[in-house]
């Protein structure tokens, strides 16, 4: 993929984007670039793609994250997995957040 800004999201339902994300191989395609856009569609996790990233980014690595978004990461990642709003356990997102901060902490 020659532009990888056609990996982000361009708006809450866009799951075309997130599908082709799953396709990518972590090992063979450097996605730092683009990893602050990703993590801002995590900002509700009410969002469609918000949860589809949550099984998607696990798979890249965390030097991927630039060191603020890592630490701001870090917090809103703990606040799920520890104190998860009844929203976030139906929809299994507190499990998705856990997969996500083992990966990168």
């Amino acid at each position: 993929m020659n532009d990888l800004q056609q990996l982000v999201p361009k708006h809450k339902h866009d799951l075309e984007v997130i599908d082709k994300l799953k396709e990518l191989d972590p090992s063979e395609m450097d996605v730092s670039s683009i990893m602050d856009d990703l993590f801002e569609w995590l900002q509700d996790i009410n969002w469609p793609v918000a949860q589809e990233l949550c099984t998607v980014l696990p798979r890249f690595k965390a030097d991927d994250l630039n060191a603020d978004l890592h630490n701001e990461v870090r917090e809103d990642l703990l606040r799920i997995i520890q104190n998860p709003t009844p929203s976030e356990i139906l929809s299994e997102i507190n499990e998705g957040a856990k997969e996500i901060y083992e990966s990168l902490f």
